[in-house]
C-alpha cells in the first residue's frame, strides 16, 4: 500500500491492514508541496511494526532530510 503523498493524520484505530504485505509513506515533494509531519510516519512505523508489516519511509518532501530513526527500507519477502 502507498501512502504517498500523505497530506494528513491517519488515524491509527482505523487502519485496517489485513492483506497488506508493504507499506511505503512519504510527503508530497516539488513546488507547491504541501507539509508532511514526521509523527505521521512514527505512527506509521510502530504499526507496520506491531502488525509485522514490512516498512519503507520514502520521503518527507525531497527537500529536507530524512531523520536517522525513519531512514527504514524493508521489504517484503515473496
Amino acid at each position: 500500500m502507498s501512502i504517498e503523498p500523505q497530506l494528513e493524520r491517519i488515524i491509527p484505530s482505523a487502519v485496517l491492514l489485513d492483506g497488506i504485505d508493504w507499506i511505503i509513506q512519504g510527503g508530497e515533494s516539488g513546488p507547491k508541496k504541501r507539509p508532511f509531519k514526521t509523527f505521521w510516519a512514527h505512527i506509521m512505523k510502530e504499526i507496520c511494526a506491531q502488525s509485522g508489516i514490512p516498512y519503507f519511509f520514502k520521503q518527507i518532501d525531497k527537500v529536507q532530510e530524512i531523520p536517522e530513526d525513519l531512514m527504514i527500507r524493508q521489504f517484503p519477502i515473496y
